[in-house]
């Protein structure tokens, strides 16, 4: 071969996203004029360049090139000793040699968290779900921290420490649960914030919120209220029409005997032979005021006995799921109907993609779409709604797929959502 290639040794330590040089040395020791070719080899072809590409030397002579060493800010160039070649190949002979070398690529943490949801409402018991998503080169250990300003909430973090991987995304249970408690009242706001601390960076914070509802359910109290207002009608009704009636019927009772005593005029009767044994006294009542006695007294036990018929129609739970099953590349919807003569309320959601499908879940109700989401984003998610989607009578609730890739030995996609709220009647 009639080429010699040197490559500066000088050990170099790269930081992601900064540029280095290292100069490649080319000499022709041949006899005769010579075109060469520079090219790179190795993993980190990438973002390795050598300047110039090619070089013409003259018997004896020699020329100077410079290694570009330009690695990426990114996880995808892993922190440590990353190898790589320069070729130099002789245009006419095609002969080549290769001048191989090592830089040291330089470790870098760079963490992004995001709470979902960012905001709760609860009475009891509130659960979110912390992303860490590790954008560094290196793999970095974690300790999770959940604390509010007011001490309100009873913070847990499920596990409090994690170790990601670059590229990776660690998900972290976060749970809370207020100090106290209130039967009735207006729901209270309490924020609180998870910090995120390593060895090496400074702490990285994200905001969430709990919103505390009152105990008794606000269906209980309309109820209650309810129950009160109905109370007090029927108390009126009582003043205002029952009672009126039964101290009437008891006047008209009793005034006929009154005005039958005081018209008959007062006397004093000698006892005679002829009449010694005939009682005295007056009269007894005529039978008119037997019948209207009789009759008034059937008339007050039909209005007092009168039933109140009232109807109610009373919400009952209400859970669901709708699985699917479609191949790649294909669509399909699945649905569900109430049953008939009845309308449902859905509150809560839960998607989901045990199998690590992508592609694309619709849900609608009707032709009205509620949610549309990329399957490969979750594997679990859960959907709550502080005001429940409401499904009239007779309108589907559809779930469609859209299977791009099944995940890992899976045949086609197989998501599913489960559905739960309440069913009413009417």
């Amino acid at each position: 071969m009639t080429v010699l290639v040197t490559l500066d040794d000088t050990p170099t330590t790269v930081t992601p996203g900064v540029v280095a040089n290292r100069a490649l040395v080319v000499h022709n020791t041949g006899t005769l004029v010579a075109q060469y070719t520079l090219e790179v080899l190795g993993d980190g072809k990438n973002w390795i360049s050598v300047t110039p590409p090619s070089v013409n030397l003259l018997p004896g002579g020699q020329a100077t090139a410079q290694v570009k060493l330009a690695p990426p800010r990114s996880w995808e160039v892993s922190a440590g000793p990353v190898p790589f070649a320069v070729r130099v190949r002789d245009r006419d002979t095609d002969l080549s040699v290769v001048e191989e070398g090592t830089i040291e690529v330089e470790p870098f943490v760079e963490l992004v968290a995001e709470l979902v949801p960012t905001q709760r409402r609860a009475r009891r018991h509130g659960r979110y779900r912390l992303a860490v998503d590790n954008s560094g080169n290196t793999t970095t250990v974690v300790a999770v921290h959940a604390a509010d300003p007011d001490d309100a909430l009873e913070l847990t973090a499920r596990p409090d420490v994690v170790r990601t991987t670059p590229g990776t995304t660690t998900i972290v249970g976060i749970d809370a649960a207020p100090r106290r408690r209130f039967l009735r009242g207006a729901t209270k706001t309490l924020p609180f914030q998870v910090l995120l601390t390593t060895d090496t960076e400074e702490p990285i914070s994200t905001d969430g919120v709990f919103l505390q509802d009152q105990l008794m359910p606000a269906s209980l109290l309309k109820a209650a209220a309810l129950l009160v207002v109905a109370v007090g009608a029927l108390i009126a009704c009582w003043y205002l029409l029952l009672k009126p009636k039964v101290s009437s019927v008891a006047t008209d009772q009793v005034l006929p005997q009154a005005q039958t005593q005081q018209s008959q005029p007062s006397t004093t009767t000698t006892p005679a032979p002829s009449t010694a044994g005939q009682p005295t006294g007056n009269p007894p009542p005529p039978p008119a005021a037997k019948q209207q006695q009789s009759t008034t007294q059937t008339t007050v036990s039909t209005t007092t006995s009168a039933p109140s018929t009232t109807t109610t129609t009373t919400p009952a739970p209400l859970r669901f799921r709708i699985p699917t099953s479609t191949g790649s590349g294909k669509e399909a919807s699945f649905s569900f109907a109430g049953p008939p003569g009845s309308r449902l309320d859905l509150g809560d959601m839960i998607l989901q993609n045990p199998m690590g499908d992508s592609g694309l879940l619709r849900i609608s109700i009707g032709d009205d779409v509620v949610l549309e989401t990329e399957l490969s984003t979750f594997r679990d998610r859960e959907v709550h709604y502080t005001y429940p989607l409401r499904v009239e009578d007779g309108v589907p609730v559809v779930v469609t797929i859209g299977c791009r890739t099944p995940g890992t030995g899976a045949t086609g996609c197989t998501p599913a959502v489960s559905f739960s709220g309440q069913r009413t009647n009417g």
